[in-house]
């Protein structure tokens, strides 16, 4: 049987949560490596196998586990890699699952109690819902830590956007 080999985008997204945990220093240390060695990587540069192995194995804490769809396979569409969308969509997902049993423990009349009990039917926010909003976050920090003009932000995505229509939709999705 083959060693594991993870996928070179696992590799990345485990490897970026350990340096924002760990700091560029603290990989320096954990795999006995330059500097110049751990910006490479963060740059995508391929750590050596037992490295790659290790950062997966060590990451899994920072990001979750990887999901596997209904066929049996591992798909990276199935999959919430970064940190911030997993704590996004258990975050939602609780305040969905508070917003249903309100709306049942205040419900005056059968017809409340029904469609209370049908809104608790939906309270889980799907990998598609948080893969979209880890997306949206994702290009926005890219898009800052670029320092570019927010005026060809529309035409680099393909979608207009800001930090400031970001925290709205966020604030009117979260109550």
């Amino acid at each position: 049987m083959p060693p594991f080999n993870p996928s070179d985008e696992l590799v990345s997204v485990r490897l970026r949560a350990l340096a924002r945990r760990d700091g560029v220093e603290g990989l320096m240390r954990s795999y006995d490596v330059s500097e110049r060695t751990v910006n490479r990587w963060l740059q995508g540069g391929n750590p050596n196998a037992a490295a790659r192995r290790s950062i997966v194995r060590r990451g899994l804490e920072l990001t979750g586990p990887v999901v596997q769809d209904p066929s049996g396979g591992f798909s990276t569409s199935n999959t919430l890699y970064r940190p911030e969308a997993i704590a996004f969509q258990r975050a939602e997902s609780q305040r969905r699952q508070d917003r249903a049993e309100a709306s049942i423990a205040t419900a005056a009349t059968p017809e409340e109690m029904q469609m209370a009990i049908a809104m608790g039917d939906n309270t889980t926010v799907s990998v598609q819902e948080a893969a979209a909003f880890d997306r949206r976050l994702q290009h926005l920090q890219e898009w800052s830590d670029r320092g570019g003009d927010w005026a060809d932000f529309e035409e680099y995505y393909g979608y207009e956007d800001d930090w400031d229509s970001f925290r709205s939709a966020y604030e009117q999705m979260a109550g």
